[in-house]
């Protein structure tokens, strides 16, 4: 027999009662997300035509030193897949930033490079009378050919210090923005005060959500999830005292200065490795994850990836150099995984679990394959 509390959740899940005993007790104690921040969670801007308006830097550097006056229009942009746990990852992408009622004619650089998509730009008229899909533009709106298809009219969202996350992720993809980037529909904001980042980052809320939200695939081992709106309104916030938020706001910088510095290493290390050996060509996926590799599968890969060989006069210098690396990327690491571990403890003590409570919640954790490792990259 199910229990009443049971046959009236939501959602079903089929676990021990005292995990379904714990989510009441988290969900009872805090405040819904989206009640404690007045609503204020808000999608990535949906343009209807990325190809149109989303552009690399090159472009946007010839589209500035066309016209300068242009610079005033575009976003940096970032997707889902760059909202990395505490960073962003930077893959110079631009957004052409069109809103509604913009003089277009200002522009004129920006106007020429849309004009080169105007049949695929073109709203339906509400007099088509063919079907929908044999239209070549965009769906019916009232906007302009020019203009992004949203209205976005809390724009100035973007341009606030605020939270960013993707759609669709396996563990916490948290981070903080205080530069005015911009997202795509892949991702979402939420325009509030750094305290609030450690509490959704927690292990406490990744469990939650796990509960209410939406389970596509397994990947790596873990599960993936729908981060929406929808879901993440619900999360349970409890409102520290002062100290508290300060402790909290405190521990948000570290754990993104240090995420930062280490996407940096990553960065410098791939820079390196792609005009050393591959002229300037991407990495294989193994190269990119470079800290993963000892000496000999850093030679395997160099020669899968580039067909190249590191000579043997030279091998010693490269080992020195790649350990190096690694115990930098460790150390960064370490150092992480120390915060995000008294971030956990912090959240737990925030909603009142004890030492039981926390056990019961690791063990499901690992059961029920949401046991992310803590200092992903």
């Amino acid at each position: 027999d199910c229990e009443d509390s049971v046959l009236s959740r939501p959602e079903w899940r089929f676990q021990p009662a005292a995990v379904s005993a714990l989510l009441d007790r988290v969900m009872a104690v805090g405040r819904p997300l989206g009640e404690a921040v007045n609503g204020r969670i808000y999608y990535g801007v949906k343009t209807g035509l990325n190809e149109a308006f989303i552009i690399d830097r090159p472009t946007r550097d010839r589209l500035v030193a066309a016209d300068p006056g242009c610079n005033a229009i575009l976003r940096r942009l970032l997707r889902g897949e760059d909202l990395r746990p505490w960073y962003q990852q930077d893959e110079g992408r631009f957004l052409i930033f069109t809103r509604r009622g913009i003089d277009i004619e200002r522009y004129p650089s920006v106007l020429a490079h849309l004009a080169q998509f105007r049949d695929q730009l073109e709203p339906r008229p509400s007099d088509w009378s063919g079907r929908p899909m044999d239209w070549p533009g965009r769906k019916a709106g009232s906007y302009r050919w020019y203009e992004i298809q949203d209205s976005v009219d809390y724009y100035s969202a973007f341009d606030e210090p605020k939270i960013l996350w993707p759609d669709i992720a396996k563990l916490p993809r948290f981070s903080w923005d205080a530069e005015g980037a911009y997202v795509n529909n892949t991702g979402y904001i939420l325009p509030w005060e750094s305290w609030i980042l450690p509490i959704l980052a927690s292990r406490l809320q990744w469990f939650v959500l796990s509960q209410i939200a939406t389970p596509l695939r397994l990947r790596g081992g873990l599960w993936q999830y729908r981060c929406i709106n929808q879901f993440v309104e619900r999360l349970p916030v409890v409102m520290p005292d002062e100290a508290g938020k300060q402790a909290l706001a405190d521990l948000a910088t570290q754990a993104t200065g240090l995420a930062r510095e280490r996407y940096g290493l990553h960065e410098r290390v791939r820079h390196r490795l792609r005009t050393d050996f591959g002229g300037g060509r991407p990495l294989n996926q193994a190269l990119t994850d470079w800290w993963d590799l000892d000496f000999f599968a850093f030679r395997q890969q160099l020669d899968k990836a580039y067909k190249a060989r590191i000579a043997v006069t030279e091998r010693q210098d490269w080992e020195d150099t790649l350990t190096g690396w690694r115990r930098e990327h460790a150390a960064l690491t370490a150092r992480l995984v120390a915060i995000e571990g008294e971030i956990n403890d912090r959240v737990y003590a925030l909603f009142g679990l004890g030492p039981a409570d926390i056990a019961c919640l690791e063990d499901h954790a690992r059961a029920a394959m949401i046991d992310y490792p803590l200092g992903t990259p």
